[in-house]
Formats: C-alpha cells, structure tokens, sequence
C-alpha cells in the first residue's frame, strides 16, 4: 500500500499546523532548525512526521517538499487505514485538511511584525507548551480551515510553478495589502512585456535574469532582465542589490554568494521580485550645469520593503 497523503502536520518548533512550503519557508528564515520535529495535526496523536527536502537548496530537489509519516497514529486505527483506504485518495485528503489551499495569503512586513507580536504575547501568557499543543489541535476540528500565510515569496513562486503546470492559474488566489487576485494576475513575466501604464499595485514581475557586479563595488550586484516595451520605450529593466541588503544574517541563504556564482557563471536563472516598475530619468547638463542637453529614460524595479525576504531565484532546468 502507498504511503497516505500527509497536506499538513504540527510543527513542535513553531506551535502551528503548517504544510510543508510553509515550512520550508520557516527553516530557511531559521525559525525551525529539524526537520524530524512535526506530528500528527489530531488531537491525542503525536505519530512522528518528516519533513523531507526543507533542508535542501530548491535548485538540489528533485521532489518539493512533503511531509512523511515516520511513527504510528493513535488517532486513526491502522487496520481502517488498511481497509478503507481512505487516507490515500486525493478526495479525502482534501476533505480532512486544515489549511485552505485555494487562497494564500503574503503577509506585509506591518502584518508579519504584530502577527510575531501577538504570537509572543500569547506564549508569555500561556507558558504550559503541551496545553498550547492542545489547543492548536483543537482548533483543526473546531475552527474550520485557515490561509497558509507567508512572510516570504518563495514558497509563493514554488506554488505558481506548481500551479501553472497543473493549469490552476485561473482558481488558485493570493491575499496580500488586504485584496485578493488569482496567482495569473499576481505574477508578470518581464519577457516581451509591452504595457502602457506600469501597475500602482506590488507584483511579483519575473523572467529570465543576468547577474552583473556593480561597477563601483565587486560585492553588490545589478540584475538586468530582457527588453519591456513601455509606450514605445524599449528598455531592459534592472534592480540594484546593495551591500545593505547582503548583510542580512537572519537567514540561511547566503545571497552573496549565490550572486557571485551567477555573475561568474553562465547559469541561467529566472529572477523573482516583489515589487514595483517605476520609469526613471537622468539629466545631462552642458557646461553651465543648467542647460538640460539630454534625458535618458529607465525602467527600474523597486523590491518592496527593499526586504530581500520579496525575491526569489530560480535555476532554469
């Protein structure tokens, strides 16, 4: 008999019920460290769950991330299992989920910093861990289902990539600032883009990427991506990544290093980023330094938040 579909599991580090890019997402961010530590959602259960491939790099998978049942349940007796089956449909999976996978929600770093505020509170005033697990579970059964909310946009490509090869761009939707748009209308890819008005709104733009080291400094980087099509201005758009934003300890990817392999190498590479088209002008002065002798338009992209947590890469297979 296959092994049963695991969509979620508690994680004992993060005291959440979480599925498995979420928790890909909290090992690299270094909030989780193991990945053996998850169980059983249900309540009075706390089979063993793995979570397999968090601790790899995306571009060493070959699977995605998925949750692996490595104990015994005590909530769901073994011979039911054998003989019903159940828990190896899809259509039963579907139905004993906690988490609604047809809305994701990414979370503003205003949303992510009072949901980690009002995490702690609760921690500081219920201090009995195994009572907080309790109740966690509980809410599973009791509670209905609930968004997987995201404070990164990795898991967010992974799951567009997912869905765009499943052709569920057109069902699957993605809340951030409060609005809700189907994961199509989220993404813009930058190759052969022609537009007329870049978007107010934050988007994820992508496409096909080049790393190039600053000119000015070895350790910071430009990315410039193919040609958009702005009202007749054809224009490759590029995003600057300074030594400010490579000094970010906090987590496990080492972007500094990543970056100087791409600018070293041919690797081709799609880019990820959260964030905004904005049209830019320099001014070219004659002598007089007040005489304007030139303009000269670009398309830059501003990553929102200028947080690297809003970008992703990709190695293209």
């Amino acid at each position: 008999m296959s092994e049963p579909k695991i969509p979620e599991a508690y994680s004992i580090e993060f005291e959440e019920i979480i599925d498995a890019e979420k928790a890909y997402e909290l090992y690299w961010d270094g909030e989780i460290s193991d990945k053996r530590a998850f169980e059983c959602k249900n309540e009075n259960c706390e089979a063993q769950i793995t979570c397999a491939n968090i601790d790899k790099e995306r571009v060493l998978m070959k699977k995605k991330p998925y949750f692996l049942l490595v104990g015994e349940h005590t909530c769901t007796p073994i011979i039911e299992m054998e003989e019903k089956k159940v828990l190896n449909s899809d259509e039963n999976a579907e139905s004993r989920k906690y988490i609604d996978d047809e809305n994701d929600i990414l979370l503003t770093i205003g949303e992510r910093k009072e949901k980690e505020n009002r995490e702690k509170q609760i921690k500081t005033a219920d201090s009995d861990n195994i009572d907080r697990k309790r109740k966690k579970k509980s809410e599973s059964s009791s509670r209905g289902k609930r968004y997987s909310e995201y404070k990164t946009i990795a898991p967010i490509v992974s799951k567009y990539l997912s869905y765009s090869s499943d052709n569920l761009l057109d069902e699957k939707k993605i809340i951030t600032n409060g609005k809700k748009m189907l994961y199509k209308d989220f993404f813009v890819e930058l190759d052969g883009y022609n537009c007329d008005c870049f978007i107010n709104d934050s988007r994820i733009y992508f496409g096909n990427g080049v790393v190039e080291k600053a000119p000015k400094n070895p350790n910071e980087y430009i990315v410039k991506f193919n040609n958009v099509n702005f009202r007749g201005l054809v224009r490759c758009p590029s995003i600057y990544i300074g030594i400010n934003l490579l000094d970010d300890k906090s987590r496990k990817i080492n972007w500094s290093k990543k970056l100087k392999l791409y600018s070293e190498n041919d690797i081709a590479i799609k880019v990820f980023i959260y964030g905004k088209l904005k049209l830019k002008n320099k001014l070219y002065y004659e002598d007089d330094k007040e005489t304007i002798r030139n303009k000269y338009y670009s398309i830059n992209i501003y990553l929102d938040e200028n947080d690297l947590r809003f970008w992703d890469i990709r190695e293209v297979e």
